[in-house]
């Protein structure tokens, strides 16, 4: 070897152990880190089934009002069940959609004709 010339050594071994390979390629180490922190991480949540529930969907076309009724009922807001049932599906037709938050729009409306505040 000439003189001046760098040599290289061999990688000094900071820890012990069979997974030890200083001499894996980068993409190895990145997996092994990749799939040691999927093993630490949290479960991934389980999606609530929405469709299921009667507080998310508000089933218009089925006459089940109860989001709508609940509502009322909380706020004390005085209309007959017919009127409720009645302009609630119409409500509902009129927006084109069924959800909870149509159901608090209308009590919304109603409360605001009744001149009711919430």
């Amino acid at each position: 070897m000439r003189e001046g010339a760098a040599t290289i050594a061999a990688p000094v071994a900071f820890a012990t152990g069979p997974d030890m390979n200083f001499y894996e390629p980068i993409s190895g180490i990145i997996e092994r880190i990749a799939r040691a922190l999927e093993r630490l991480g949290p479960r991934p949540i389980d999606t609530p089934d929405f469709d299921s529930g009667d507080a998310f969907v508000w089933h218009a076309d089925s006459e089940s009002f109860q989001p709508v009724r609940s509502y009322a009922e909380h706020y004390r807001l005085d209309a007959s069940e017919d009127q409720l049932g009645r302009e609630a599906l119409e409500w509902a037709r009129g927006r084109g959609s069924r959800s909870g938050r149509v159901a608090w729009q209308y009590i919304q409306d109603l409360a605001g004709r009744l001149g009711k505040p919430l």
